[in-house]
C-alpha cells in the first residue's frame, strides 16, 4: 500500500475550507454586533443627556435670571453626581460664574470655582 501525502488529501482541503468559512462568518457577525452595540450605546448616552438637560433647564434658567450663584452651584453639584458627567461650567460674558469638575486620579476630587466680583 502506498501512502498519500497529507497535503493532497481531500480531508485537509475540506478542513481548510471549513475553517476559512468559519473565520469569515465570525468576522462578519462580530463586526455587526460591535456596530450595533456602538449605535445603541451612543443613542442611550444622547438620550440620557437630553433628559438631564430637560431636568435642570427650568431651575438653571431661573437661577441665572435671578443671578443666584448659590442655586447655580447647587444645581451644578447635582449634575456632577451623574456618573457620565465629567464637569459643568456656567459662564457669563465676562467670567466663570460657577464650575464643577471631577478628576479621576484614583480618588474623586471635586473642584469648585466660585464667581468673584
Amino acid at each position: 500500500m502506498s501512502s498519500v501525502p497529507l497535503k493532497k488529501t481531500i480531508g485537509l482541503r475540506l478542513l481548510r475550507y471549513v475553517f476559512g468559512c468559519y473565520f469569515a462568518v465570525t468576522l462578519v457577525v462580530t463586526s455587526i454586533q460591535l456596530i450595533s452595540e456602538y449605535i445603541h450605546v451612543k443613542g442611550n448616552i444622547f438620550q440620557e443627556l437630553a433628559h438631564l438637560g430637560e431636568t435642570v433647564e427650568d431651575g438653571l434658567s431661573v437661577s441665572m435670571w435671578n443671578f443666584d450663584i448659590e442655586q447655580i452651584k447647587s444645581i451644578l453639584f447635582g449634575i456632577n453626581k451623574v456618573a457620565m458627567v465629567a464637569g459643568t461650567k456656567v459662564t457669563d460674558t465676562r467670567k466663570v460664574m460657577a464650575a464643577y469638575s471631577t478628576e479621576d486620579d484614583h480618588r474623586q476630587r471635586l473642584n469648585m470655582i466660585a464667581f468673584s466680583s
